[in-house]
């Protein structure tokens, strides 16, 4: 049986997985998720708690529908080095060409982002209900 954890233990879990520090020891999905509850980070369904997005541990990737071009960039700074012209507004929500989403999703998989572009870009395509990674 598959144990599904909310995005934020899955995040933890690469974070550390990747820390040079952690790889000669394993820290089970259920000891994070204990932990991001224990300290309030997360709530017991896996949302993120509201201290924590005010605190800025969290990061809240809501999309409203009609922002800004602007606003999107504040919300997803990692467009920022790519050209505007990529992006055009299509039912309220700043999209890009196939060709464009399929170079990003294969750069997601070569692991070309830092840990934070990458989170914000699974965000983006999590909330087009696209999977970056198998």
């Amino acid at each position: 049986m598959k144990i599904y954890y909310p995005p934020l233990v899955e995040q933890a879990d690469s974070f550390i997985a990747k820390n040079k520090r952690s790889q000669n020891r394993k820290i089970a999905k259920s000891a994070i998720y204990r932990l991001l509850v224990s300290r309030q980070i997360l709530s017991e369904n896996g949302a993120p708690t509201a201290e924590a997005i005010a605190n800025g541990y969290v990061k809240d990737y809501y999309e409203a529908a009609d922002l800004t071009f602007e606003a999107f960039l504040i919300l997803y700074p990692v467009f920022e080095q790519f050209d505007s012209a990529l992006f055009r507004k299509i039912g309220g929500f700043w999209e890009m060409p196939i060709d464009f989403k399929d170079y990003l999703l294969e750069e997601i998989r070569q692991q070309s982002f830092n840990y934070d572009e990458q989170i914000a870009l699974e965000s983006y395509f999590s909330e087009r209900n696209i999977k970056c990674i198998d």
